[in-house]
């Protein structure tokens, strides 16, 4: 995948808020490009890994480009301290095309199928046969 004009490996997280680009990505970005976009900005919003208690060390935050195929899509980046790699979000990863939710969900609504098939549960009255 290409972000910000670099190829750049990134895993998928479907379960995260934000992406995350690794202060190792960042500077390889910077010093392969000169577009604007790779200048660092603050960020005052604390980022927690998966039932962390204490928030990942952000240095800053980036808009990047980022293609994948024939999709692309801008969208912000929490820069973070080190080399664990770069992680994309849900929202992010769905806007690529990289993931898709399907719900398959069948609803049978016809009571007298059901009854019919199972006959000797719904006729009578009293405690079920053979049971103590």
């Amino acid at each position: 995948m290409v972000i910000g004009g670099v190829v750049l490996k990134a895993g998928i997280d479907s379960q995260a808020s934000v992406n995350i680009m690794d202060s190792a990505s960042f500077n390889r970005l910077r010093k392969e490009t000169s577009a604007p976009s790779t200048s660092l900005r603050e960020s005052s919003t604390p980022v927690f890994g998966y039932n962390a208690k204490a928030p990942l060390p952000v240095i800053g935050e980036i808009k990047a480009r980022v293609s994948v195929g024939n999709a692309q899509v801008t969208t912000k980046f929490s820069v973070v301290e080190g080399s664990a790699g770069n992680l994309l979000s849900f929202g992010t990863s769905s806007e690529l095309r990289l993931i898709e939710i399907t719900n398959n969900v069948s609803v049978t609504n016809n009571t007298d199928d059901m009854i019919a098939s199972y006959d000797d549960l719904f006729n009578g009255i009293g405690k079920v046969k053979n049971d103590t």
